[in-house]
């Protein structure tokens, strides 16, 4: 299982809420592929190498705890999309910049007449969101390293600490960014989940502010970034329709 994980250029992780159960206890195989996974995870920076795959239930109750923050593909039905499928095909293929975004439906395709700055634009907006969600990922891993403790853990934690100040630092700075030529509303919108980044920060302290960490997350996914991708849309729509 170490070799094929190390080795291989992908892995699709096929979630269910049986595979939650069993990694988020550390059951057998599968919490034994929990740790290697965290573990390259942070060693390496290679998140992209491991691709969440929805197969039964929601998000919620089929994500592993290590997983909660980071972006997946939809592939539940008999059959499944095939727009969702080809979607893991380009994010294989490197087409896509990354999986499909988390929650509600991805920002609208931009025309194609638009000009280079409005397609700059989009790609700030989308490594903002993607940032949030993996401060989110970040904190999730250091509130489990906390929660296990031991030898291990004290080596582990550097390296939980790193990513999450960069992922915090990151979504500070594109959100700085967003308010020097976004539309007020979404200047509005991208501070609102610049503090539930923060929020998300803050509380992943101790474990004891676990479930602090988890309702800003809440908030974030339920709330903000549907606003957000809401009001993103209609301020690319209005440029492309003018350019």
């Amino acid at each position: 299982m170490e070799t094929a994980i190390r080795d291989s250029d992908f892995v699709l992780m096929i979630c269910t809420p049986k595979y939650k159960e069993k990694s988020d206890r550390r059951i057998g195989g599968v919490g034994y592929e929990g740790h290697i996974i965290t573990a390259e995870v942070m060693t390496d920076r290679n998140d992209r190498k491991f691709v969440p795959l929805l197969r039964a239930g929601d998000w919620r109750e089929a994500a592993p705890s290590f997983l909660r923050g980071k972006v997946y593909i939809d592939l539940r039905g008999d059959p499944y999309l095939e727009g969702n499928y080809q979607q893991l095909l380009g994010a294989l293929r490197g087409v896509l910049a990354q999986a499909p975004p988390l929650g509600a439906t991805p920002l609208a395709p931009i025309s194609r007449s638009i000009d280079m700055v409005g397609v700059t634009h989009q790609k700030v907006y989308a490594d903002f969101v993607n940032a949030a969600l993996r401060t989110h990922q970040a904190a999730k891993n250091r509130v489990i390293v906390m929660k296990q403790g031991g030898p291990a853990a004290q080596l582990m934690l550097p390296r939980v600490e790193e990513d999450l100040q960069l992922q915090g630092r990151r979504v500070s700075e594109l959100n700085q960014e967003i308010h020097l030529f976004a539309s007020e509303s979404v200047a509005k919108a991208g501070a609102n989940i610049a503090g539930l980044a923060l929020a998300i920060q803050m509380n992943s302290v101790v474990p004891e502010r676990e479930p602090h960490l988890d309702e800003a997350f809440q908030k974030l996914i339920t709330e903000w970034l549907p606003v957000f991708r809401s009001e993103v849309r209609r301020e690319l729509e209005a440029r492309s329709g003018a350019v």
